[in-house]
């Protein structure tokens, strides 16, 4: 695994202290990897326009329509970026979408950059990419390496460390021997072992939304993306279920039964929802000086097939994810007293309201790295949510450091299940 021994303590532009294994000195064997391992592995074909529409046509054909390798469901597409290395992902995929016309054989380029449409930084001219899961990287680059179509071919792994990853531990097939294509590495964002980012969750070119940062001085850790985190910031799911400390929620209105949410316990719809729009008091008295947290509350199991029910039925319905809340930049004294006047409302508190059986609510807390100006989701549907996007694009993680859950029944309001005049002998006997 990675070289314990070297580290660098760098600050974030928060102020919070990391501390990041170094790419540097590093070793890469043949087998083990040495003290770097591969994540997952690229092979770039380059430089020949017709050669390379003919590559990944014959590419796909070998490979896609004999479903010699898993590709993802209904595409050829990876669903991220080229700077991201994907350590969990199993398909093999194309980082870019089906082939259009690129031009003639052989289109000059005058340097990185030049042609962005075509190749852009860090590559001197036209390049395509696919990505591969270990296991599929041995078979794809002997078939690749025995059709090339007159491209430039590269495999390289993915082990977080893309300056050397594109340059000492990149192996090149090409049609002059005597030289290979020019890559700038200083282009490449990440030199951090096990780490990438997800450049689809950003605008702009391939470049962790750091392209004022480009090129990197050097290949230290201290000089890497912000946004180059482990896994790429793509995340699988998140877990219901409760942390070691669980973050403290309380349905405080609550009249007839104890409001506070423990690890899965059943609510009401027509105590919490409905129509009852009132926050929770959401505390987490561990919260650290210094740091910023944003919170989410959200629906996985919205609109199940056949009006099903949790834990019945485990499909998500055409609705799910729903967001029912979202505040950003929490500061420790607002989580220590349950105060988030001072914080920023990105999405506004709507209670659950299961349309039948039970539904899931999950609550998560994520650790900033600074304070952000979050896009308002004031007004904007609630329903299918890209959750997983919004906790990569603000480079928020997979792994809150605090969350709790509760089930929420289906239920009318109480004012349409009781006669008013049953109300007091229900209640308060």
């Amino acid at each position: 695994m990675l070289h314990a021994a070297i580290a660098v303590l760098i600050l974030c532009e928060c102020g919070l202290a990391h501390t990041l294994k170094d790419c540097r000195v590093q070793t890469f064997g043949p087998t083990k990897f040495g003290n770097l391992s591969a994540m997952s592995w690229h092979i770039h074909y380059n430089t020949n326009t017709t050669g390379q529409r003919l590559l990944y046509e014959a590419f796909m054909k070998e490979f896609y329509d004999s479903e010699k390798f898993p590709f993802p469901p209904d595409t050829t597409v990876c669903p991220f970026g080229p700077n991201y290395g994907a350590a969990a992902y199993p398909y093999v995929c194309s980082l870019e979408p089906p082939y259009e016309d690129w031009g003639a054989d052989n289109v000059a380029f005058t340097g990185p950059g030049s042609q962005p449409n075509l190749g852009g930084q860090p590559w001197s001219g036209p390049q395509r990419a696919f990505f591969f899961p270990d296991k599929y990287i041995e078979e794809a680059w002997r078939w690749v390496q025995a059709n090339r179509f007159h491209t430039d071919v590269l495999h390289h792994p993915n082990t977080g460390c893309m300056h050397d990853d594109h340059s000492a531990r990149a192996l090149w097939a090409t049609e002059d021997p005597s030289s290979t294509p020019i890559i700038d590495i200083a282009q490449f964002p990440c030199n951090v072992p096990e780490t990438g980012c997800n450049d689809t969750l950003f605008g702009g070119p391939p470049a962790c939304n750091c392209a004022d940062k480009l090129p990197l001085p050097d290949d230290s850790p201290a000089n890497s993306c912000k946004y180059c985190l482990p896994n790429g910031g793509y995340i699988e799911d998140v877990d219901f279920a409760c942390t070691a400390s669980p973050l403290q929620v309380d349905y405080s209105h609550v009249k007839y039964y104890s409001g506070k949410v423990s690890c899965g316990n059943l609510f009401s719809e027509a105590d919490i929802g409905g129509g009852i729009n009132i926050a929770p008091i959401v505390k987490y008295p561990l919260a650290q000086n210094g740091s910023l947290y944003t919170f989410i509350m959200m629906d996985p199991d919205a609109d199940l097939p056949n009006n099903g029910s949790w834990p019945d039925v485990i499909i998500p319905g055409g609705h799910a994810p729903v967001r029912h809340w979202v505040i950003g930049n929490l500061d420790a004294a607002s989580l220590r007293t349950g105060d988030f006047s001072s914080a920023t409302t990105v999405s506004p508190f709507v209670g659950p309201s299961p349309p039948y059986g039970s539904h899931r609510y999950g609550q998560f807390l994520f650790k900033q790295f600074q304070k952000f100006d979050f896009e308002d989701f004031t007004g904007k549907s609630t329903v299918q949510w890209d959750y997983k996007g919004f906790l990569g694009k603000y480079a928020l993680g997979d792994k809150p450091v605090a969350s709790n859950w509760h089930i929420t029944e289906h239920a009318l309001p109480r004012s349409s299940q009781l006669d008013p005049a049953s109300q007091f002998e229900v209640f308060h006997v």
